[in-house]
């Protein structure tokens, strides 16, 4: 008996793995170095950059707002897989891309395959029992997928096929990845007592927690999208700047680990004040960064400092509602902050510079912790009442 359950979270971990993080969100945990192979490879600027991101983005978060009131009733391994599909074409069609205007449809197409996988695996996730712990694992094992793609072959490609290597690359992971899918549970799991307690469907969105989410998302996009133009603008080489992402992403995995080993032992308040105000901190140090050294050690710190942070952002979203309508209504916020943010940013950054968008953003930040402690004290997201195993 303990053996099949051992073997259930295995396969539990596997399929929401390459869901999540295997192929959900790489395009975007990439996307500097997407974005630099683009404005190379096609001339765009930065503000035609963040066009195409927020297109990828704005797609992938409306069809997760379209999926997350139905998730209670959908297939989840067909819908993964009909996802996964939607991605290898809309990866395939941007490596081809010969122009800025047909590359904005070949990412609408990638957003909405992204986007069936992302809500299928974050309602898996929140059906586990266990949403934040699983959560912490996912994310960790992705941001070490992640860091070894860029340090070892991403930026390599983009700097030999630019956007056409990165996005034909994108296309055959998704590919390679796509078996672990048939680890999902093919339906949701039944729950009297958690449909009783769920917010009402039309109540989704106004929650503050799912507020929140698309204040965290658009923060990180806003820095994160541009991060690989604020090293060059320092000096530092494609190489060179990849392995500094590549540490960033290897201090996210301690950040999502030690949020695995704490849980809930601290509670969820401080956790999350303590984060918010570290990764707020750190954002504006890397927008205002006038050396290497200094972006270096401010960008290790976001992803440290984003990895501890999200596990619980989710966590407390997914205990609210087992079948995972409130998790996916928070990925889909946090996704539209995203797809905000890269747009706003590219025109901020026209406008006053990467220093303005630095406290832009630390505002932003700190105002989501602001929502979730209101979503704790309120009772909309009550703590676990036992420390996850």
């Amino acid at each position: 008996m303990q053996a099949d359950h051992a073997n259930s979270k295995i396969r539990l971990f596997l399929g929401s793995f390459a869901a999540l993080y295997g192929i959900g969100y790489l395009s975007y945990i990439l996307s500097p170095v997407v974005i630099g192979s683009i404005v190379q490879g096609l001339g765009l600027d930065e503000a035609e950059a963040g066009i195409v991101a927020t297109v990828e983005l704005f797609t992938l978060a409306l069809c997760i707002f379209a999926l997350a009131p139905r998730m209670a009733a959908l297939p989840r391994r067909k819908l993964a897989f009909i996802g996964v599909a939607l991605v290898i074409i809309g990866h395939g069609s941007s490596a081809l891309a010969a122009s800025f205007l047909f590359l904005l449809p070949a990412r609408a197409v990638a957003g909405v395959g992204l986007g069936m996988l992302i809500a299928t695996g974050n309602a898996v996730v929140a059906g586990s029992g266990t949403p934040q712990r699983l959560f912490a694992s996912a994310f960790a094992v992705g941001q070490l997928q992640a860091a070894a793609l860029l340090l070892f072959v991403f930026p390599a490609i983009a700097e030999r096929w630019s956007y056409h290597g990165t996005y034909g690359f994108l296309a055959l992971w998704a590919l390679v990845m796509a078996p672990l899918l048939w680890f999902l549970p093919t339906s949701p799991p039944d729950s009297h007592q958690e449909a009783q307690s769920s917010p009402a469907t039309a109540g989704l969105f106004l929650l503050p927690s799912v507020l929140a989410m698309a204040l965290i998302g658009a923060s990180d996009a806003s820095v994160w999208t541009f991060t690989e133009r604020i090293a060059a603008g320092l000096g530092l080489s494609a190489p060179q700047a990849g392995s500094v992402l590549a540490g960033a992403l290897i201090a996210g995995v301690i950040g999502s680990t030690l949020a695995g080993l704490l849980g809930t032992k601290l509670g969820e308040r401080w956790p999350i004040l303590i984060g918010s105000v570290l990764l707020a901190t750190a954002y504006f140090c890397v927008t205002n960064a006038t050396n290497g050294v200094v972006y270096s050690v401010a960008q290790v710190s976001v992803l440290g400092s984003y990895g501890f942070i999200i596990p619980y952002l989710f966590g407390v979203n997914g205990r609210m509602d087992r079948q995972g309508r409130v998790m996916v209504a928070g990925s889909g916020a946090h996704l539209i902050g995203t797809g905000a943010g890269p747009l706003l940013a590219g025109q901020a950054i026209i406008a006053v510079g990467y220093p303005g968008v630095g406290t832009l953003v630390f505002v932003m930040t700190i105002g989501c912790a602001v929502l979730f402690l209101i979503a704790i004290r309120s009772g909309t997201a009550k703590p676990a009442t036992q420390t996850s195993q």
